[in-house]
């Protein structure tokens, strides 16, 4: 940033070093430079006493007629005549007399834009015209006058003597008369500082466009700070004045109505840049009194109202009193830059107090050299704006390495705390598993005197802590139901176990351990649980994540879909490879445990969610997802508990036998039967007899889904074989992760049927 500064500097320097012009003392018109080389001592500001003709337009050819006065061809606004003190509105012509060497010059007079209309006319010695020059028609009424702020260079070969005669009018604008004085000169000096001011001019507004982008970013950045906005602002604001007062848009008013709109940008850009100033300096210090900062917007406002709305005449005669208010501003900054700086001993105040001095010295010359208090021909205001301009930008530079600084060193706080955090997390899965593993225990003795409960409904606060919204599902051991955690309006799942088990330590150890399994899991695509405890009518529950969608067996209707399927079953064996990364064996994977939402896949119900119930006889029965029931008869003592259709056939010597492999195979029947909408055994294997439970084989996958990659269709044919061929989840990851296996594009997800909060019991 520092360097940004100091090149904007030397380039406003450059601006504001223009070859040195001496005012002529001309007197009852006539000027006298018949000794004046103007390749050696430069150009020379046609000053001094003009003849001066009120409500007349003299014709340069006839003789000229005695002068109402003399005066310079400035704006006459104030100026006294005789007894007369001029309007602003009304007509004249002005004549000088210049006299020259006799060699012969090839000379450049320049003259600039007016708030009025101009016609000038260079004669010779004897008053035949050398050359003419208009901006806009000059008349004698309001009608017949059309505006043109259009500055003229007029190039003359003369020598011995020129007559200049000046006709102007105004009857719109506040102020009438030139701007600046015209401006004699040699022809290809004045034209090398045309073009050297215009390329300066292009310079200085490319800087200052990129230090507004430049503060305009930071603001981007860090949006809690302002101040680097209102800066960015006022530098734009400084780089649209700089381009309309400047040398570049000189030549740009081909028409009446492009010279007004530029006169209305002129006036309008001048409130924004005192606002923003305002603005910034407001958000760095403590400005008193504080009322002067809501009156600087409301006054300023209320300025570029006027010059968006009013004709000329209404927004050009509040020059003066917007004058009048930056004064006052200025001075009401200096005052509390005063109390900043020596009060509270601000060494930055103190630098913005110094800068701000030296403009206001500045901005306080030209006013009053425009009003003609003072004679001077230095524009001071661009020397005084140089070196506010380059200590504002130093001082936001030095307040935003303050900001770096105390941003990197709450980084490294912030980075401490998430370190502390993640061990916080870490205690408290912990706690969860131990805390299943203690209430596991101790249930038995506990619920040996329960009563009886009612099943629980919307509106009941559990534990405490989680008030029941709404019923979600009914599972084989409990019922789960949104709920809202009291103490951070956290909506949760929440598992209680049913009635019909709130007697049977067997399955309340079984959610106890399904809390202990997947507390042991951090993943994004696992069902994370948050709590598990008894409420104070002893029955047991279980916090889980809310996931706002549906399972995938409520979207059997797309199974089939190979471009919806395809994007959902990475995300499965993502989910599998966390669960055994986390020492845990899920034993249920189908699509009933796999909820969706919003193409995020969830896998939920650890530890056996429906487990099997043991009858008379030895008998069993094995509850599958379609809510029907298959009896078999158990060779042995034991048990099975699953889902037949997606078990895989070692299950059915016991559920000792699980294993990762037994997971891959479930998973197997689920890309299956995802891809092709097919279960791939018409009979579950479990429930098939030893011999047979070893012969069978599924129909090869590309059968029923022939556009799949083929080795994405081998490896989830492989998941359905023995246990020791099947692949692991690191194999399949990565063959999903090759180009050619998703052949078919992504699905609209605007077809799919809308989410529903779901969970599983």
């Amino acid at each position: 940033m520092r360097r940004v500064s100091i090149a904007l500097a030397l380039a406003l320097v450059l601006g504001a070093c223009k070859s040195e012009t001496t005012e002529s003392p001309g007197q009852k018109g006539v000027v006298d430079l018949r000794y004046w080389s103007f390749d050696a001592q430069g150009p020379v500001a046609l000053g001094g006493e003009w003849a001066f003709h009120w409500l007349r337009l003299e014709d340069g050819g006839s003789p000229a007629r005695e002068p109402d006065g003399y005066l310079p061809p400035l704006m006459w606004n104030g100026r006294s005549l005789g007894d007369m003190e001029l309007p602003a509105r009304g007509y004249a012509t002005l004549r000088l007399k210049v006299l020259l060497p006799s060699e012969p010059q090839r000379l450049l007079l320049e003259t600039s834009p007016a708030d009025s209309a101009y016609h000038l006319t260079v004669l010779d010695a004897r008053g035949t015209p050398l050359s003419t020059f208009e901006a806009g028609t000059v008349g004698t009424t309001r009608e017949t006058t059309r505006l043109l702020a259009r500055p003229g260079r007029i190039p003359i070969d003369a020598a011995n003597e020129l007559t200049l005669v000046l006709r102007i009018s105004n009857f719109q604008m506040a102020r009438g008369g030139p701007w600046l004085l015209p401006v004699l000169g040699d022809r290809a000096t004045l034209q090398r500082e045309w073009e050297s001011e215009r390329y300066t001019e292009l310079v200085v507004v490319g800087m200052l466009l990129m230090m507004s982008l430049h503060f305009l970013t930071m603001f981007g950045l860090r949006r809690d700070e302002p101040a680097p906005l209102w800066f960015s602002l006022f530098c734009f604001s400084l780089a649209v004045r700089t381009l309309l007062l400047g040398r570049y848009l000189e030549e740009a008013y081909p028409d009446t109505g492009l010279g007004v709109l530029l006169l209305r940008l002129e006036y309008l850009d001048l409130p924004g840049i005192v606002v923003f100033f305002v603005l910034f300096l407001a958000e760095i210090f403590t400005i008193r009194p504080r009322w002067f900062v809501r009156t600087a917007v409301v006054t300023c406002s209320g300025f570029a109202a006027l010059a968006l709305l009013a004709p000329p005449e209404v927004f050009t005669a509040g020059r003066d009193a917007l004058q009048a208010f930056l004064l006052f501003g200025i001075g009401c900054l200096l005052v509390s830059l005063v109390l900043e700086a020596f009060r509270d001993r601000n060494r930055l105040a103190m630098v913005m107090l110094g800068a701000l001095t030296i403009f206001t010295a500045a901005v306080i010359h030209d006013i009053l050299a425009e009003h003609h208090v003072i004679h001077s021909t230095l524009s001071a205001h661009s020397l005084g704006g140089i070196c506010f301009l380059f200590i504002q930008s130093a001082l936001l530079a030095s307040i935003n390495q303050r900001m770096r600084r105390g941003l990197e060193d709450a980084t490294a706080r912030l980075s401490a705390q998430n370190r502390e955090m993640a061990l916080l997390n870490e205690d408290l899965r912990v706690q969860v598993a131990v805390r299943s593993r203690s209430l596991a225990s101790t249930l038995t003795a506990l619920l040996s005197a329960r009563s009886s409960l009612s099943e629980p409904q919307p509106g009941r606060i559990v534990g405490k802590r989680y008030e029941l919204e709404k019923h979600l599902g009914t599972g084989g051991m409990g019922m789960v139901f949104s709920a809202k955690r009291l103490s951070d309006q956290r909506r949760v799942a929440l598992k209680l176990i049913a009635s019909s088990y709130a007697s049977n330590p067997t399955a309340l150890a079984r959610l106890a351990r399904e809390a202990e399994s997947a507390a042991a899991i951090d993943h994004p695509n696992v069902v994370r649980v948050l709590d598990i405890d008894l409420d104070e009518h002893g029955t047991l529950f279980l916090a889980m994540e809310l996931v706002e969608g549906q399972s995938l067996e409520d979207h059997r209707s797309r199974f089939g879909d190979v471009a919806w399927a395809l994007p959902l079953l990475p995300q499965i064996l993502e989910a599998l490879r966390a669960i055994h990364a986390g020492g845990v064996l899920h034993r249920d994977l189908k699509p009933s445990n796999i909820l969706l939402a919003n193409g995020v896949v969830k896998v939920v119900d650890f530890g056996i969610a429906r487990p099997m119930r043991e009858a008379e006889g030895g008998r069993v029965t094995v509850e599958l997802t379609n809510d029907t029931s298959t009896e078999v008869t158990l060779t042995r003592a034991g048990s099975i508990l699953g889902s037949p259709p997606y078990m895989a056939p070692e299950l059915a010597d016991g559920m000792a036998n699980s294993s990762t492999a037994s997971d891959i195979f479930s998973f197997g029947c689920v890309a299956y039967e995802l891809l092709c909408a097919r279960r791939p055994f018409d009979k579950p294997l479990v429930l098939e007899k030893a011999v047979d439970r070893h012969l069978r084989t599924a129909p090869p996958l590309r059968k029923w889904c022939p556009q799949l990659d083929e080795r994405l269709a081998t490896l989830i044919d492989r998941c359905l074989g023995p246990a020791h061929s099947r692949p692991t989840t690191q194999e399949l990851l990565a063959a999903f992760t090759r180009p050619d296996s998703r052949d078919e594009p992504p699905a609209d997800p605007a077809s799919a049927p809308p989410p529903s909060v779901a969970h599983r019991a």
